[in-house]
Order: C-alpha cells, then sequence, then structure tokens
C-alpha cells in the first residue's frame, strides 16, 4: 500500500464526526502499520477508536473516521461499500481486513494482553465465533449508543 504523502502529513489518529478534524494523541511521527477505517457515528466504534488511540503508544495505527474524506491512494485498496458497516484495516503491504479480523490486525499491534486476544481470534472455530458475534453487534450497534456516550 502506497501511503499518499498527505496521509502522513495531516497523520491524523481520529477524526471526529462532527468536524472531519483529526488529533495525533501520540508524538510519534513514524509510518503507521495499520491504517484502520471506523464508522465515527457509531458510539461503541467512536470507543473502540478512543481506547485503541490511547493504547497505541509507539503509533503503529492511524485511525481515520469513514464519515470523513479518505485519501485515494487508502480508498482504492479497500471496498469502501463497507467502510460504514465494518472496521477496515489496512496494512501496508495492501492487504485488506474487514469485521473481526480486522479487530484482530489491531489487537495485535497493540500492548499487553491485546497481542494475546488476537492470536485467539485467529483459532479458526473461535474465528468463526468472533466473526458472527462482530456481525451481531455491528447489527445492532445503535442499540449501544447510550452505554458509550
Amino acid at each position: 500500500l502506497m501511503m499518499d504523502k498527505n496521509v502522513t502529513q495531516t497523520n491524523p489518529r481520529r477524526a471526529g464526526p462532527a468536524t472531519g478534524s483529526a488529533k495525533r494523541l501520540s508524538g510519534n511521527k513514524t509510518e503507521p502499520e495499520l491504517i484502520v477505517i471506523y464508522d465515527s457515528e457509531c458510539s461503541f466504534c467512536a470507543h473502540f477508536a478512543d481506547r485503541t488511540a490511547r493504547l497505541d503508544r509507539p503509533g503503529k495505527i492511524e485511525l481515520l473516521s469513514s464519515r470523513s474524506k479518505i485519501p485515494d491512494a487508502i480508498a482504492k485498496n479497500c471496498d469502501t461499500d463497507r467502510f460504514n458497516d465494518a472496521v477496515v484495516a489496512l496494512t501496508v503491504d495492501g492487504e485488506a481486513y474487514y469485521r473481526a479480523k480486522a479487530v484482530a490486525q489491531i489487537l495485535r499491534r497493540l500492548p499487553g494482553p491485546a497481542k494475546l486476544m488476537a492470536r485467539i481470534i485467529d483459532l479458526p472455530v473461535i474465528g468463526l465465533l468472533t466473526d458472527l458475534i462482530y456481525r451481531l453487534v455491528s447489527r445492532y450497534r445503535f442499540l449501544f449508543d447510550k452505554f458509550f456516550r
């Protein structure tokens, strides 16, 4: 995945839903290993993105709101129709991951027990179950609004 210079210059960590502006929570200016696109209008998704940004001290993950303008260099490597119904994780080598597999990619880059959780998700039966749970939570994610606002 060739990253557009504009992406690395703005270096967004989390694009806000109202303004589309982005904040870099860590001072790290390194290239990200993973670009994550999430639905910032979903409070559950935004909460997960905020938590990810706080835990990602080394700056391995860039977080972009699906509601903001996604640079063409990023959008051409994935199915843009899925931006508002599934978390999308893009690696620097152009691999696109969706739903539970995207969550596993995110967890793999976070410190502590998150890496273990990613390995558990990678197990065949657990992976299928996790994806099923992801689909259910995704379908009814707006029911969680009162818990995450």
